[in-house]
């Protein structure tokens, strides 16, 4: 996930039937964008996306081949929304908790304390790529990522993270906007520039 998206990681404690979510997304509002793969054996993944005047809550569903559950899905939206967004992301994020036992990972609390613990020559993306870990160590290290469901809390950004200021920032040019659309528009003017909100 490059600079356009701040994205979460819904992780469920016991795997979700792909159906019956898919399902309850569309029964809470969400809008089928696309679906691809039909086959068990191979990936199947469905797109959706909750669309209002508070902003567009994206969604990523991966299926693994020759299973029918999920146990996780990603949920986005745009740096660039307005910040009622973070409102409408969360008013779903308790709907699905009161439905699924799950736990959110915020994935940028993981990347703000890399960045910050790291120097910026010492980023490499080949050591990133050659000490992939496995399963087990990952779920340990996304631990790390979990967030309460709690919108005031978000909204206090003790870490201060930059992505999260950047969405609490209100401004007139914020308007609801695709993930996919950002990069676009940020050449427009549209996006008020990082270093102005240190």
């Amino acid at each position: 996930m490059g600079l356009e998206a701040y994205l979460f990681r819904i992780k469920f404690q016991k795997p979700v039937d792909a159906n019956i979510l898919h399902y309850f997304l569309k029964n809470y509002g969400f809008k089928t964008l696309k679906r691809r793969g039909g086959l068990i054996s191979k990936y199947r993944e469905g797109f959706y996306e909750l669309a209002s005047e508070k902003g567009i809550t994206e969604i990523h569903l991966l299926v693994p081949p020759n299973e029918k559950s999920v146990k996780d899905i990603h949920v986005r939206f745009s740096v660039i929304s307005p910040p009622s967004v973070i409102n409408q992301t969360f008013e779903f994020f308790k709907v699905l908790k009161e439905k699924f036992n799950l736990e959110v990972q915020d994935t940028e609390v993981g990347n703000h304390i890399w960045l910050n613990k790291t120097k910026l020559e010492d980023r490499k993306m080949t050591d990133l790529i050659n000490n992939i870990p496995d399963e087990e160590t990952f779920e340990k290290n996304a631990k790390k990522d979990v967030i309460p469901i709690d919108i005031n809390e978000f909204k206090k950004n003790k870490l201060g993270i930059r992505k999260r200021k950047l969405v609490l920032l209100d401004h007139p040019k914020k308007k609801p906007i695709r993930c996919e659309d950002t990069l676009k528009n940020m050449g427009k003017g549209d996006l008020i520039p990082l270093m102005h909100l240190d």
